[in-house]
């Protein structure tokens, strides 16, 4: 099964928020970064789902549907 990737590119969330392209990890993942009650929280692109981030960097849960990219996005 290919390896599903969302874009390095802005993101408009479900809720409305926008998730900004910081960077690739060393994984190859791509981190975004999301404005979350006026703090910046950075979240990683696993097969297309975004999820939480460990202090480590590393994935930790899948992030609500209100987080996850539109549908368009998501299906690019």
């Amino acid at each position: 099964m290919a390896r599903k990737e969302l874009p390095q590119i802005d993101l408009q969330l479900k809720g409305g928020l926008t998730a900004k392209f910081v960077f690739e990890d060393e994984w190859g993942r791509n981190v975004y970064e999301i404005d979350w009650k006026n703090k910046p929280v950075e979240i990683v692109d696993v097969d297309g789902v975004l999820h939480s981030m460990t202090q480590d960097g590393e994935p930790n849960c899948p992030l609500k549907v209100e987080f996850q990219p539109q549908e368009e996005l998501a299906n690019a």
